[in-house]
Formats: C-alpha cells, structure tokens, sequence
C-alpha cells in the first residue's frame, strides 16, 4: 500500500516537472525569438521594417510556389499545367484588356466629339461584351 502510494506522488511530481519544463522551454523560446526583435525594432527601425517586410514577402512568395509546385504535379507536369491553368488565364486576361481598351476607344470618341461613331461603337461594344459576358458561363 505504501508502494504504491509513493509510485502515484511519483507519477504526480513528474507530470509537475515536465509541466515545468515544458513552460520553462516556451519561456525561453519566447525569449529567444521576442528579445532580438525587439531589440531591432528599438535600435535599428529600418532595418528592422525591411526585414519584417522581406518576411512576410518571402512567406507569401514560400506559400505561392508551394500552391503552384501542387498544381503542377496534379496537373501532369508542365505541359498540362499550363494546358488547363495558364492559357485559359491568358485568355480570360486578354479578352478582359480588350474589352477595355474597346471601352476606352469608346469614351476617346465621344471625347473627340465623334458623336455618330461613338453610338454605333457603343453598339458593336455592346455586342461584343455581352458575348464575352456569355462566354464565361458557357465553358464553367
């Protein structure tokens, strides 16, 4: 009985200890990484901002590569990524920069006080747009 009384404060005290110790190794791992941040934003702020600024760009770029590594390889390799990714990007990108270009031209003649051009271009434009609008929810 005695026995095993001393085997369960045994077990009780070490639980404590490595309890102890587990808060004891955050502490200084805090202290380790919180201290020279400090530090450097105390002593040296420029430094400090650029290097906050090249982690976090160098975390996002890390995540962005890893996401596009990913869908490479579920892709098939290159080829295929830029066969299902890339081109129909490239495409949505190019038909949206024409419409606005076309937009602009549009605004350019009204400007210009090419009234009748203006009209029949806001016609075509119209068209055009609503076909682009059309297509998007053809290919989903």
């Amino acid at each position: 009985m005695l026995k095993e009384s001393l085997l369960g404060y045994g077990r009780f005290f070490r639980r404590i200890l490595w309890l102890i110790a587990a808060a004891a190794a955050v502490a200084l791992t805090s202290l380790l990484i919180v201290y020279p941040l400090w530090y450097l934003a105390f002593r040296y702020r420029n430094f400090y901002t650029v290097f906050a600024i090249l982690v976090i760009l160098l975390t996002v770029l890390f995540f962005t590569v890893r996401k596009i590594l990913g869908s490479v390889r579920s892709a098939g390799g290159p080829a295929g990524y830029a066969k299902k990714v890339i081109l129909p990007g490239l495409r949505k990108a190019s038909a949206w920069l024409l419409a606005a270009f076309g937009l602009y031209c549009i605004i350019l003649l009204f400007a210009r006080g090419l009234f009748p051009a203006g009209a029949a271009a806001v016609a075509v434009y119209a068209v055009f747009f609503g076909r682009l609008l059309g297509s998007r929810h053809e290919r989903r």
